[in-house]
């Protein structure tokens, strides 16, 4: 298929849709399938819908005597193609974000820095894999000056076919972290997966970002050209009442919405990549004491007089520990308790890497540590502690709620913390 052809579709189009339950008048619809799924044999659906086009890979579902039929070989790889042919005709600057922890709060908040100044597109929500990148590079028009594109993986290869359909003209990586063992394998192959961004930004004379607070990356920055180090500009204002997350630039105290110490290196890269696009500090401290997480991510929680830190949109053991210890370092002057969910795709290491996290939550002192899923049980059990404190369930069940309900008090704080799959936000849902 000429992508000219693809493209002009596009340009006719309203914009893209993969999905027909949210597909608006106009779009061209992209027919992908997967282990369990065949969309192609929603194609006719989509143009009934008001699909513009409709994109297929599989002749039984092409009517050729329909204009509005587009046959390719592969639909994914012709979706990816048409985004890295329409983010090619656009020379704004674009940033790659990428690493295990961090990279969604430090795109929203570098989007509310550099939104400052220049209208911004950016990542919305989790598309940041291969389906999503796509899907947010098409999005691309006229009016935007600047983009920031997240990147997740797990596994190696990834990011670099990532990157090599976003064109990135700039990148950072958040850190390295033990997450998404399963697929990269070991620590090393996560870092040199997400270094994929690096390199190619390295092998393209642009310019890459990088924090010195990493040890994985810094023994490896010299390895590239090019490259401007994060400031640490701003620390966390200690023995506050707020147990959101108080920073001081030179003096001049900014309060957040955003909980957890871990926070500050996503502050300042945000901080540090703004100034590189000229902005000011001031505004930017403002735009960042304004913002607003959400999607379960650090987010304080009052509901029917209980108080939770809901922090479950993923987890793996790097991100847990760092939320485990800024909880516990908090001023908070409630009780603290922890609720942990298993963390998923740690391959072998799976009940090691649990066992872990439940002696650091230990050696921490909280009042109470829950813990639910099959995962947290089994290691739990292999350490056999003889800690009065901790709770195990092997299921977000009934027995799980009971004690929660039965246990829980007005007079504390509760960590909520998990892997996505584990959705633990429904224990405010039952609040």
């Amino acid at each position: 298929m000429d992508i000219q052809i693809l493209y002009e579709a596009f340009l006719a189009s309203t914009g893209v849709s993969t999905d027909t339950r949210t597909l608006q008048e106009k779009n061209m619809f992209f027919a992908l399938s997967g282990l369990n799924f065949n969309g192609n044999a929603y194609a006719a659906k989509a143009l009934n819908l008001g699909a513009s086009f409709v994109v297929v890979d599989n002749e039984a579902y092409f009517d050729k005597k329909d204009a509005r039929y587009i046959l390719v070989n592969n639909s994914l790889t012709s979706l990816q193609d048409l985004a890295r042919h329409h983010r090619s005709l656009f020379t704004i600057p674009l940033i790659g974000l990428t690493g295990s922890n961090g990279k969604t709060t430090t795109k929203e908040l570098l989007a509310a820095c550099l939104s400052c100044k220049y209208k911004v597109h950016f990542t919305q929500g989790n598309f940041n894999n291969h389906i999503g990148v796509p899907l947010t590079l098409l999005e691309l028009d006229q009016y935007h000056e600047i983009a920031i594109i997240e990147m997740g993986a797990n596994h190696l290869e990834e990011i670099k076919d990532l990157a090599n359909i976003a064109l990135p003209t700039h990148g950072f990586i958040t850190n390295i972290g033990n997450a998404h063992l399963e697929g990269f394998g070991s620590k090393e192959n996560i870092l040199k997966g997400k270094c994929e961004l690096y390199d190619f930004l390295n092998n393209n004379g642009k310019s890459i970002f990088y924090s010195g607070q990493d040890e994985m990356i810094s023994q490896i920055i010299n390895n590239y050209s090019t490259t401007e180090k994060v400031y640490s500009w701003v620390k966390e204002v200690e023995d506050t009442s707020s147990l959101s997350l108080v920073v001081d630039f030179k003096g001049e105290k900014t309060a957040t919405h955003l909980i957890g110490s871990y926070n500050i290196n996503n502050i300042n890269a945000a901080l540090s990549i703004g100034v590189h696009f000229g902005i000011n500090i001031p505004e930017m401290l403002a735009a960042i004491s304004s913002y607003q997480p959400s999607m379960n991510r650090s987010q304080l929680i009052v509901k029917n007089g209980y108080q939770y830190i809901l922090d479950a949109y993923n987890a793996n053991p790097t991100s847990v520990s760092a939320s485990l210890e800024s909880f516990a370092q908090s001023s908070e002057s409630l009780e603290k308790h922890v609720v942990l969910g298993d963390m998923f795709e740690l391959g072998n290491e799976a009940i090691n890497l649990h066992r872990e996290v439940i002696e650091k939550a230990i050696t921490l002192d909280f009042q109470s540590i829950v813990l639910v899923g099959p995962l947290f049980s089994e290691a739990l059990e292999s350490l056999k502690t003889g800690s009065h404190n901790i709770w195990s369930f092997k299921d977000f069940n009934d027995d799980f709620i009971s004690h929660f309900r039965k246990e829980r008090t007005k007079e504390a704080t509760y960590l909520i913390k998990g892997s996505r799959s584990m959705k633990m936000e429904r224990l405010i849902e039952i609040s």
